[in-house]
């Protein structure tokens, strides 16, 4: 599905970029507001499956742009340049951080175990702060701290024990980038928005979510270190085959995330069974649930106590 936006409108230095619709030439109208009109809209039709609303409706994104606007090739390479920057300065790795590493590593064999073992200590470490077990007088204290005019470090972050999902993935890029892995920043769109495409739309607002992204051979593997409910190398659904900004110093790229398999999500059900000659059936069923499956258990249970989850 293309999002069919035509152009950039302005408004002075407001900009609006309309989508599935054609609205009229901003002017100036009662008591200075500029005024546009969309005319014939028809009734929004529900059906089952259908694309997220943004990709049927007929809307408007409507912004300020300092310094107007930019071509989209030149405005997303200054964009991953930035993100980059962003996340460099952001990466300390204290002893403690070092510790916990060597303590995570110890077992591991290969690279994907590593990047496994360094995101669970990153959950286990740190908590998000959006996490339901986090308290109003955590959050209220937490935005207290927060350095002014600059962003923590990962070693900072790490220590403080409570982070955005922004910040949860500066605490695994720095460790791995202490590990000697190629690490970049990621920007993501994202599946319940409008479908992107990098020709057509330059703003962030489209690029909502940052994960980092490893260098594996000649691609890149996506990891979500915040996301708890899914294995690392494995992305929510609505950010699976989408585009991914590639953030770099010089040369800043975009890129498709991979699409899981169907062999990721698995139900499955092993019984282990004995018939007595009485014809009495004993025994124990292990049911066991990866990936999506796993996800959707895993939401339903996460704020519930241990009685409740048994």
């Amino acid at each position: 599905i293309k999002p069919l936006a035509s152009r950039f409108v302005a408004a002075e230095e407001m900009y609006f970029l309309p989508f599935h619709c054609s609205p009229t030439k901003p002017a100036l109208g009662i008591d200075g507001w500029n005024e546009t009109t969309v005319q014939n809209v028809p009734a929004l039709r529900s059906e089952p499956f259908s694309p997220s609303d943004p990709n049927i409706e007929q809307w408007a994104l409507l912004l300020y742009r300092e310094g107007g606007m930019k071509s989209p090739d030149k405005y997303w390479n200054e964009e991953g340049k930035q993100a980059y920057k962003k996340l460099k300065d952001s990466l300390r790795v204290s002893e403690e951080l070092k510790a916990g590493a060597d303590q995570a590593l110890r077992e591991t064999k290969n690279e994907d175990e590593k990047i496994d073992a360094l995101a669970a200590l990153v959950q286990k470490s740190v908590r998000s702060l959006n996490d339901s077990g986090v308290t109003a007088a955590e959050r209220q204290q937490f935005f207290e701290k927060l350095p002014k005019g600059r962003d923590r470090t990962s070693a900072e972050i790490f220590k403080s024990g409570i982070a955005t999902s922004y910040e949860m993935n500066v605490v695994f890029a720095a460790l791995a980038t202490h590990e000697g892995m190629e690490v970049r920043p990621a920007l993501l769109s994202h599946r319940l928005e409008v479908s992107f495409d990098p020709k057509i739309t330059a703003d962030r607002y489209f690029l909502e979510d940052t994960v980092v992204a490893l260098k594996r051979g000649d691609s890149w593997k996506f990891v979500d270190a915040s996301s708890k409910l899914l294995k690392p190398g494995m992305l929510p659904w609505y950010e699976e085959d989408v585009f991914a900004l590639i953030a770099d110093p010089k040369e800043p790229k975009f890129a498709r995330t991979a699409a899981s398999s169907p062999s990721a999500s698995l139900d499955q059900h092993v019984a282990q069974l004995k018939l007595s000659e009485q014809g009495r059936l004993t025994g124990d069923v292990v049911d066991s649930y990866t990936g999506r499956r796993a996800e959707e258990y895993r939401m339903d249970l996460r704020d519930r106590s241990a009685v409740q989850r048994e």
